[in-house]
């Protein structure tokens, strides 16, 4: 990501890049070495206050299969607490999530200018995310699965009929139902346009047996090719 940022940056731009956390070795996809010196940095502060934009990247090595097994979805601590240091330096902060599986942000991305969901991208992951970050391509996927925010509330599919939580209330006896809370539903995603949806129609409300025809008209309503 970092050299195809420098490849990629507009003429006359100055890039810069200090180190943070490592993903790489041999403690598995859940143990980043991300120590005191690091997460503490001084240099990462300044560097940080002074850019007009913090490209933060955080995730996982990349895996396959058992090797990739996790005990906590969670995000390594070390790399949230890095990324609450970066924020408190500067406001304007990218979140770049390299990962395999939706990890746990516990809100460091509440404040975020923008997130990019890479996903594992392979070899030449880092320059489609370069080529987003920059507009040369419009970001256009939409999320497979709702991504959760808290470790006890995962629903990979949409049913709003019992996907639901207690809601806050005074007591327990008093307590009402309500949406589960996620970081972002199923289908989230956005783009450097803008769509419009109109002319929605159903050919019926029952889907059982049998098949329902559902017909809209899309508009692109940007200024750009979505």
């Amino acid at each position: 990501v970092r050299d195809a940022i420098a490849r990629l940056a507009p003429a006359g731009s100055s890039v810069t890049h200090t180190a943070g956390c490592s993903i790489v070795g041999d403690k598995g996809p859940d143990k980043s070495v991300c120590t005191a010196s690091v997460r503490e940095s001084e240099e990462l502060s300044r560097m940080a206050a002074a850019a007009e934009v913090v490209v933060l990247c955080l995730g996982e090595e990349a895996y396959t299969e058992k090797p990739g097994d996790l005990s906590d979805l969670a995000l390594h601590a070390g790399q949230l607490d890095l990324a609450r240091r970066v924020f408190s330096a500067n406001a304007n902060v990218v979140i770049v999530l390299v990962e395999g599986r939706p990890r746990l942000l516990h809100g460091i991305t509440d404040s975020a200018a923008a997130v990019v969901h890479a996903l594992l991208p392979g070899p030449h992951g880092g320059t489609a995310i370069g080529e987003a970050l920059f507009g040369y391509l419009n970001p256009s996927g939409r999320l497979p699965y709702t991504y959760p925010k808290h470790a006890g509330v995962h629903f990979p599919h949409w049913h709003a009929v019992s996907a639901l939580c207690i809601a806050d209330s005074p007591s327990f006896l008093a307590a009402s139902m309500a949406d589960c809370p996620s970081q972002w539903p199923f289908g989230y995603g956005l783009s450097y346009t803008r769509f419009d949806y109109s002319q929605i129609s159903i050919s019926k409300t029952v889907a059982h047996p049998g098949f329902v025809n559902v017909s809209l008209l899309v508009t692109n309503a940007g200024t750009r090719a979505g």
